[in-house]
């Protein structure tokens, strides 16, 4: 589809579906092998959350990085992200995603 003439914004903002069940926005554009969604700007290719972030919040301060707090990558929706330092994201990342052993 070509992009001739539409913003950056347009584009950002009409490649998402609202997941009803969970309220995450699901990024419907170009989906990257990490699983995180990616769109062009200024001729590079960026993670679409964080300029979804960036578009509704201002810049990710230096040195920090975006938390999804619902665990999908997937996830454009601004009120599912946390900027949090990366030594943070990592410590969560561990923590929600590795199972607590029992015995």
């Amino acid at each position: 589809m070509p992009t001739f003439g539409i913003t950056f914004e347009d584009r950002l903002l009409s490649r998402y579906d609202v997941e009803p069940s969970t309220g995450c926005w699901r990024w419907t554009g170009t989906i990257m092998t990490s699983g995180y969604g990616q769109i062009a700007r200024h001729g590079r290719n960026v993670c679409a959350h964080r300029a979804m972030w960036e578009h509704h919040n201002g810049p990710i301060p230096e040195g920090l990085t975006i938390d999804h707090l619902c665990l999908d990558r997937r996830c454009v929706n601004p009120a599912h992200m946390e900027v949090v330092t990366y030594s943070e994201n990592n410590y969560r990342r561990f923590q929600k995603r590795t199972p607590l052993r029992t015995a």
